[in-house]
């Protein structure tokens, strides 16, 4: 049968030979003819364009768009026009479904009620080729002489005598695509800097044309001058109440304000824009789109959720003629809404967005990390990484080495170490190799003077480029998040550090999370120091505490702390140290005698000499009553420090801890005393051979003080470095500068909530 249709593409063209042969190539199949006028090219346009069978004609440029595209609409000899520009195209599809709705058109309609024009998408791609907004165009309509182009520059198409004109909407099966608003196309076709001058030219004839200043203020936007684009669309606006600017046009002018205003996490003018666009019931899902960006901004989660949200929903109903960059964005907005929802404490809602964001771009990184980090943890990692392993098999080919490779390095970006292993464990062994290989990339001993050895050093290095890939406040709401999660756990967690504040304060009721923030700062800011540990460590069970207190410190992680825990006493590991005859056995805070009956009962009395310094006076008593028999034991009420002086310190009424305050927490319930402060250098004139430490904090200070003592007689050294985050890494450093002869080790012997207990040994060659 006989085509109704006669299309007739038409296009005007300067310098376009990296576009003309894409551009006329979409329409070659269904084209009647090929028009193409050249402004001025001195390219390879033109003979491109005959090259390809397009009838081409000359036309002298004057600034003026609407001119130029009339000149090729009356060569037209079609009843039917596309006009695209040489950055616009239909897809072969969209070509083909273009012929078959036009022909319906024909075949449905009396040339009185045929529609004078198509209505289509356009979606507008950025330099990487991806969606950043959507809008509608009128680019197929009627060869018909009352049909042109009106306006130098953003021309319309319209009838002269202004008569509304029929249109056929097919804007939900028909898209143009158009690369021409990228960076890159500006920068070097100098398109932009041509449209800003026509546009100035037009406000300074008609400072009332109003829609001259919208389009102004959005080719000024596209500049990257913000501030006088807001100016521009602020004018444009003010048209609305003398009726000199189009109602499309003011709709966009708000918009493109909106869009400016919502990057600034300050000011109400934005809510004011939206209540012009009828706000809560604006019909354009930008409005929404744009309201919840800012409020995300500001920080504002809960309004920042139910905005997008709105937009989201609003989206499914729109036909709008409008622009919409909520509409080129749902990708985003999927994964904005999906890390909302997890600092909302909404995970189901947040598994929901993600997996839509994931079914748009399932190699979205940083939303599967996200739901593999909702899926982690817990007492049963490897039954959850189970049923994560099946709730992936619904997103991703698990047959597939690039999947596979892609969700290995998301669940080592979270620490999820279980499902790392379920990975490896699907893989044949020539694959497993490769990906093993990802456990060691990045993490060489170039970057970090770490020789990847052992599925250790994999972690503790996976846990490395965590801290340095992840920002302060994104580790500190993850941190937030796993702690939310530790049930019944929670409260003996907030208990524990309401007691002893060394770590800095806990109380979610309040929203106070110092502790967390100290914490994250900490290994953020001395990342390296780590690292220096973990190689200076002299055995694998040192790196294996370590290891463990890093993981449950960023992870909260329970199962590795308590692989690591020691079943012996404190401080006295006899494979490092299993003797103790002619021993001057120095205790920095003896508390009330415990350490000191543990080193007698495991060594025996063959030692030299004890002191032993503990300065409460309530702990004195029950040190005396436990020395009781012992042979050269001294008992000194003095505190340790880095220089003489004097220290008011508080006992709790817990007489149960060895923990001593500075005054200030809790003097009303507590008995305040004096103390004095020695150095052990001072007040130890002979050699030592072995000082322990435990004084609640001032360990760094009393190390000082036996600064003589280290470097002279290189005493064993058996330090706890839990007091505070930083004495993990700081007390080690300290004791190195002093005497770089020294081996270390550390012990654990805390529980597996929180990590106390730990113990550092030195010791020298």
């Amino acid at each position: 049968m006989k085509s109704r249709v006669k299309l007739s593409q038409c296009m005007i063209v300067k310098n376009e030979e990296k576009n003309i042969r894409r551009a006329l190539s979409w329409a070659k199949e269904i084209a009647f003819e090929q028009i193409v006028v050249d402004t001025g090219s001195t390219d390879r346009t033109v003979e491109i364009a005959e090259e390809m069978g397009a009838k081409v004609y000359h036309f002298q440029w004057i600034n003026d768009f609407s001119a130029a595209k009339n000149c090729a609409i009356s060569h037209a000899k079609g009843n039917w026009i596309a006009f695209l520009d040489a950055d616009e195209y239909f897809t072969g599809e969209d070509a083909k479904k273009l012929m078959r709705v036009l022909e319906e058109l024909m075949r449905k309609m009396n040339p009185k009620t045929l529609p004078d024009f198509v209505r289509c998408s356009m979606i507008h791609l950025d330099d990487n080729g991806n969606p950043f907004s959507i809008s509608t165009q009128d680019r197929i309509f009627r060869n018909s002489p009352k049909l042109r182009y009106h306006g130098r520059i953003h021309e319309q198409i319209a009838s002269p005598d202004g008569k509304p004109l029929r249109c056929a909407d097919e804007s939900k099966e028909l898209s143009i695509i158009h690369t021409g608003y990228s960076t890159s196309v500006y920068e070097k076709t100098g398109k932009l800097e041509r449209n800003l001058q026509l546009l100035r030219r037009e406000v300074e004839e008609d400072p009332e044309n109003y829609n001259a200043w919208s389009y102004l203020g959005e080719s000024q936007k596209a500049q990257g001058d913000l501030e006088e684009a807001k100016k521009s669309l602020r004018k444009a606006i003010q048209g609305k109440k003398s009726g000199r600017i189009s109602e499309q046009r003011f709709r966009v002018a708000v918009l493109t304000l909106m869009n400016i205003l919502s990057s600034e996490s300050c000011g109400g003018e934005i809510m004011e824009l939206a209540r012009l666009m009828g706000y809560p019931k604006a019909e354009n899902p930008d409005v929404c789109f744009f309201l919840g960006i800012w409020y995300m901004n500001r920080g504002l989660d809960e309004q920042a959720y139910e905005e997008l949200k709105r937009a989201l929903e609003q989206m499914e109903e729109y036909h709008g003629a409008d622009i919409t960059y909520a509409g080129g964005l749902v990708e985003q907005i999927y994964v904005w809404l999906t890390e909302m929802c997890r600092r909302l404490d909404r995970p189901q809602e947040a598994v929901r967005y993600g997996v839509l964001a994931l079914r748009m771009n399932r190699y979205k990184d940083g939303v599967a990390s996200l739901l593999m980090y909702l899926f982690a943890g817990g007492e049963k990692e490897k039954e959850t990484a189970e049923g994560t392993w099946s709730f992936l098999g619904k997103l991703y080919d698990l047959s597939s080495l690039k999947d596979l490779t892609f969700l290995f390095r998301c669940a080592k970006s979270v620490g999820f170490l279980a499902l790392e292993d379920r990975i490896m464990d699907a893989l044949p062994e020539e694959d497993r190799k490769a990906i093993q290989s990802l456990r060691e990339e990045t993490l060489s001993e170039e970057t970090w003077g770490i020789r990847v050895k052992n599925q250790m050093d994999r972690q503790f290095l996976s846990w490395v480029k965590y801290i340095e890939d992840t920002s302060e406040e994104q580790l500190v709401r993850e941190i937030r998040a796993r702690f939310e999660k530790l049930g019944s756990n929670k409260a003996g967690y907030v208990d524990y550090f309401r007691r002893y504040s060394f770590w800095g304060t806990l109380d979610p009721d309040k929203g106070e999370y110092e502790n967390f923030e100290k914490r994250v700062h900490m290994m953020k800011e001395h990342l390296s120091d780590f690292v220096w540990l973990y190689r200076i460590l002299d055995d694998n069970r040192s790196r294996a505490v370590l290891l463990a207190v890093m993981r449950n410190w960023t992870y909260l992680d329970t199962e590795l702390l308590g692989k690591a825990r020691e079943n012996g006493e404190h401080y006295f590991d006899l494979d490092l140290l299993p003797e103790a005859d002619g021993e001057v056995f120095v205790d920095v805070g003896a508390y009330i005698g415990d350490t000191v009956r543990s080193f007698t009962g495991i060594y025996g009395k063959g030692y030299q000499r004890i002191y032993a310094y503990e300065p409460d006076r309530e702990n004195l008593r029950f040190l005396k009553h436990n020395i009781h028999g012992l042979h050269d034991v001294e008992i000194r009420r003095k505190a340790v420090g880095r220089e003489a002086g004097t220290l008011e310190l508080i006992s709790p009424e817990d007489t149960s801890s060895s923990r001593l305050e500075t005054v200030g927490a809790s003097a009303d319930k507590s008995d305040t005393m004096k103390v004095e402060i020695v150095t052990l250098d001072e007040n130890i004139a002979e050699p030592v051979t072995w000082i322990k430490m435990d004084v609640e904090g001032a360990e760094y200070d009393a190390l000082i003080g036996a600064s003589k003592h280290i470097k002279k007689d290189k005493p064993k050294l058996s330090i706890s470095v839990y007091h505070g985050y930083d004495d993990l890494w700081r007390l080690p450093r300290l004791i190195h500068e002093m005497n770089p002869s020294y081996r270390f080790y550390l012990r654990y012997y805390g529980g597996n909530l929180i990590p106390t207990e730990i113990v550092l040994t030195a010791l020298p060659e």
